[in-house]
């Protein structure tokens, strides 16, 4: 009786999961499925670091996901050197909520310091110890 219960469960898991993540209307979070590209403003989850990752290796997949979290203007690539440049070049104007003097980095440093300051630097701002007003604004 057992092993028919255990063997059920698996034949459903087995089921279930690929439906999960492959239907087109899946039940998933977009924070929780996989196969959905990382979004800055998505609840950081424990495929946030692998989402990242993977959006970091691709250049395009990078700008699209930045386009949503920063200002910037894409710009000729800088290179020195074989091993030695900025590519893909950006200049940054605002990184969420923050406002920056024009500076130039990598997609990949942008995504990053976009995703700290979302899910890092700002909730810090908005808290205070003794009172529910601000200590500090970024914006």
């Amino acid at each position: 009786m057992l092993r028919a219960v255990l063997l059920f469960l698996f034949i459903a898991i087995a089921f279930a999961v690929p439906i999960a993540l492959f239907h087109p209307e899946s039940p998933l979070p977009d924070e929780w499925h996989p196969f959905e590209p990382l979004a800055v403003s998505d609840p950081v989850t424990p495929l946030t670091a692998w989402k990242l990752r993977r959006t970091l290796e691709d250049p395009l997949l990078c700008l699209e996901v930045l386009s949503d979290a920063a200002d910037f203007e894409v710009l000729e690539d800088q290179l020195d050197g074989p091993n030695c440049g900025i590519s893909p070049r950006l200049k940054i104007t605002s990184v969420g909520s923050s406002q920056l003097d024009d500076l130039e980095t990598t997609c990949a440093t942008a995504l990053t310091t976009a995703h700290w300051e979302h899910h890092s630097l700002q909730p810090r701002g908005r808290i205070s110890w003794w009172s529910n007003q601000p200590y500090c604004s970024f914006g």
